[in-house]
């Protein structure tokens, strides 16, 4: 069985929507300063359509992934 880590970057954008932007494979150990440099990162990027413009919040979820074949 694998596990999948995945990094769940909430951000709000200019008008007033809110984006999730989702990152697997993760180290296990990435801290709350490291999340927050990488969604200043995204934010200062101008890479997205939409225009993330405030963070709100990250979250590190694991998964069990069991390939049968």
């Amino acid at each position: 069985m694998d596990t999948v880590l995945t990094l769940a970057m909430k951000f709000s954008t200019d008008d007033d929507k809110k984006k999730t932007v989702s990152l697997q494979n993760v180290r296990d150990d990435i801290t709350a300063a490291e999340a927050m440099q990488a969604m200043d990162a995204i934010i200062a990027s101008d890479v997205f359509n939409y225009e993330p413009d405030e963070k709100l919040g990250a979250t590190l979820t694991s998964r069990s992934v069991k390939t049968l074949f």
